[in-house]
């Protein structure tokens, strides 16, 4: 979807690539989370329903609820407001970026770093088993 060449077939494993490869250095150039890009997706077949019922007179929507949108408590006169993810908070993600290990191999990732802070390992540790990791 983000590359002709590319062999990767998940989005948030594509992502991961893109943030850590040198070809693409620009975080501008990260494709959105899955859990992103599946809300913006409802939204889009919702509006796509919307369009395709332009000419009715009165149109049997579905609730926009259903479809990526939830209800502003923020502007009265705006009802709807997206959901852009329901993933949890980057901090936790953050804290796992910057964290990295130093051991050799996946025998040695029992007392790691990322281990002893109840992380996988990543692509930026010293070791392999983030290959193991990140195919769960």
């Amino acid at each position: 979807m983000y590359s002709k060449v590319s062999e990767y077939t998940q989005v948030d494993v594509a992502r991961r690539e893109f943030f850590f490869s040198k070809k693409h250095p620009n975080p501008e150039n990260i494709p959105p989370t899955e859990n992103a890009l599946f809300h913006h997706t409802k939204r889009a077949i919702y509006q796509t329903g919307v369009w395709s019922r332009s000419l009715e007179a009165i149109a049997n929507l579905p609730s926009p609820s259903q479809f990526g949108w939830k209800r502003s408590d923020i502007d009265p006169n705006i009802p709807w407001e997206p959901v852009w993810f329901t993933n949890g908070e980057v901090t936790k993600v953050c804290a796992q970026i910057m964290l990295h290990c130093s051991c050799k191999g996946a025998a040695g990732c029992t007392q790691c770093t990322c281990t002893k802070a109840d992380l996988k390992c990543t692509i930026i540790c010293n070791c392999n088993c983030h290959k193991i990791a990140f195919d769960d």
